[in-house]
């Protein structure tokens, strides 16, 4: 089935073989902009399998299936709760094909709590009537949540972020997809602040409050920048934001209004920061820590804020995603 479905082409060779080459190909990346710091052995979790907690899934004529139909089958990378849900979602969906009337796609979530299970509807562009799920809502059951992609109030699943933190991310918000690894990188990030005896931090591109809330937890003050609405607003009702300025809107029309920290923190999306280095070195005074799932615009990322003073501490791999040819990395630059 692993051959055929093609999605974790190295989830067949030995663990050790695959985080060499995970960290290949980040020093690659790094070499390739002029860059020969060392990179850090890759930090991963025991499980290679039953790790991702979020999957989207394709609809036609009112029946949920999988993208790849070879996954029908099984897959190892979904978390059981997650692989039950599914199935749970594609039986009802059979059952009754109006459930699902002029939804595109959807994505299926669970959280690190026991029960919890998310759905969220891509609705189908030529659909501009007002539609209810409450049939829908009755044939999934009490456990589940359900919202549309474009609804700015979205219901929220519980993640652990680890040392007792939990974070509540919308439906339509960015969560990692291996909580486990994410617990790793987080107590990374913790280690880092702690080491260099950080008070202050900007968190840009900060989602639900990923990082922010274990630095809060820390005792750290900050700024968290975000423009998904939602992700905002969720963040902004968390218990340990005392000490947190939150702002929704874009990062790089932001950045001229905020005064320096400590800390900044980017985790911007696969494309990178591609804008902004000058402003972004401005204001961290001390550390900029860059978190990308793409090599290479880290490598570009970190190779242009060097000439604001900055040099490359640390490349530290996780492997957010066994078995793919795809590896988080963390960047720590200091000043």
């Amino acid at each position: 089935m692993q051959e055929t479905c093609g999605g974790c082409p190295l989830l067949h060779i030995p663990r050790e073989t695959e985080l060499e080459h995970k960290r290949s190909q980040i020093e690659t990346a790094f070499r390739q902009v002029g860059s020969g710091v060392a990179v850090d052995s890759p930090v991963y979790a025991p499980n290679r399998s039953g790790y991702r907690n979020r999957h989207r899934m394709a609809v036609t004529d009112g029946i949920v299936h999988f993208f790849n139909q070879v996954k029908a089958g099984g897959c190892l990378t979904l978390r059981p709760a997650l692989w039950n849900a599914l199935q749970h979602i594609q039986s009802v969906s059979k059952a009754d094909t109006t459930l699902f009337t002029n939804v595109d796609h959807l994505e299926v979530r669970v959280s690190d709590e026991p029960t919890s299970v998310g759905l969220r509807l891509t609705i189908n562009s030529k659909h501009s009537k007002p539609h209810s799920w409450e049939s829908l809502r009755i044939a999934l059951g009490d456990t589940w949540r359900i919202a549309t992609h474009d609804e700015d109030t979205q219901p929220t699943l519980r993640y652990d972020l680890g040392n007792g933190v939990t974070s509540d991310v919308p439906l339509n918000s960015f969560v990692q997809i291996n909580s486990a690894v994410n617990r790793l990188l987080l107590h990374h990030v913790v280690e880092t602040a702690q080491q260099h005896n950080l008070q202050t931090f900007l968190d840009l591109y900060a989602g639900a409050g990923n990082v922010s809330l274990p630095l809060l937890a820390l005792g750290m003050s900050g700024t968290a920048i975000e423009r998904s609405n939602s992700a905002i607003n969720a963040l902004a009702q968390h218990q340990l934001t005392q000490k947190l300025e939150v702002f929704s809107g874009d990062v790089h029309n932001s950045l001229q209004q905020l005064q320096p920290v400590d800390l900044v923190v980017c985790n911007p999306p696969r494309s990178g920061i591609k804008q902004g280095y000058g402003s972004i070195a401005s204001l961290a005074s001390k550390i900029v820590l860059l978190v990308s799932c793409n090599p290479e615009t880290l490598a570009a990322d970190s190779t242009h804020l060097l000439p604001y003073g900055f040099s490359l501490e640390q490349l530290t791999p996780f492997d957010m995603f066994p078995g793919t040819n795809h590896v988080e990395t963390v960047a720590v630059l200091t000043r």
